[in-house]
């Protein structure tokens, strides 16, 4: 299919992970027409040629139903859902997504849709294993938010084998970059550092796959492209202590008083170690490009004119 035939529909658009996929996949698919979606319109988007904005709220009932109808998108990235720390683990939402999503899934199907790519998370799988495998390691979600994204994922694949969709799962560990949410590890870390503010932490001695938001954006693009079915893990397949990206962030600001490691308590029940097996994303050519010193840098930097320009 040639891009002047394609027509690409991203949801989630505006979010953390969305954006930057959103921009991939432009890159991607020059001369695609290419729709994005955002809740409301409060607010700016991310201004990129060639990219159609729509405002639609999926939770509300027939709303999937009637934007598929109105694009009649070829291929679509499923990124919306509901992602605000810390209450996405358990809030309620979760089931209003997994409706919402399995009516979006079964329009496109409907609409002789051909590509459809939903974004999943590492909380699908369970997280006693330190390599995650895709197929190989178990899928027990111990959060109503993973469990959620697992029914709708298998929900996915009987859709696949019904009408023919090809179906991915982009299963994403852990990320970082900007417009994260405050509140993480590394946004509240750069927070602090452009604010001159104190921040404690716990004692971040977990080791996570951790990856810049920019090269998980190329990840999915690539994986829209190409013919991958199944679950597919995005991640670096690096795992690194989560006390070596607060120490790098000080050593590049020289300002590592402001950290206080160990004043939090450690979170109950998280396993020493886990990160993903990527053989299946690096089989279609993906790599990631940015180092972890490089990432933080451009994150550190991106955070501080935020704040200069909001103060």
């Amino acid at each position: 299919m040639s891009a002047s035939d394609t027509k690409l529909l991203v949801t989630g658009a505006r979010g953390f992970i969305g954006r930057a996929a959103l921009l991939a996949l432009a890159k991607q698919y020059g001369g695609a027409s290419i729709h994005a979606v955002r809740k409301t319109n409060n607010g700016p988007v991310p201004l990129i040629p060639g990219v159609t904005w729509h405002t639609n709220d999926l939770l509300e009932k027939g709303s999937a139903e009637k934007l598929i109808e109105k694009i009649q998108p070829t291929h679509c990235l499923h990124a919306a859902w509901e992602a605000r720390p810390p209450h996405f683990w358990t809030s309620p939402e979760n089931e209003k997504w997994l409706a919402a999503s399995i009516a979006l899934a079964e329009a496109f199907a409907k609409t002789g849709g051909k590509r459809f790519i939903s974004l999943g998370s590492v909380a699908e799988y369970e997280n006693t294993s330190g390599r995650m495998i895709e197929n190989v390691t178990p899928e027990a979600p111990s959060t109503l938010y993973g469990q959620c994204k697992r029914a709708f994922h298998r929900h996915l694949a009987t859709i696949s084998k019904d009408t023919g969709v090809l179906t991915s799962i982009g299963r994403i560990f852990y990320v970082y970059g900007p417009f994260e949410f405050e509140t993480k590890l590394v946004a509240s870390a750069c927070r602090a550092i452009a604010l001159n503010e104190p921040v404690a932490f716990g004692p971040l001695d977990l080791w996570r796959d951790y990856i810049h938001v920019n090269d998980l954006g190329r990840a999915i693009a690539i994986l829209m492209e190409s013919s991958l079915e199944g679950v597919v893990n995005l991640a670096t397949g690096e795992p690194v202590r989560q006390s070596r990206l607060i120490e790098t962030l000080a050593n590049l600001s020289h300002c590592g008083d402001l950290f206080h490691i160990g004043a939090r308590p450690t979170q109950p029940h998280e396993p020493p170690i886990l990160f993903a097996d990527t053989q299946k994303i690096r089989s279609i050519g993906w790599r990631p490009e940015i180092s972890l010193e490089d990432g933080l840098q451009s994150t550190l930097k991106w955070w501080r004119a935020q704040l200069r320009h909001a103060a």
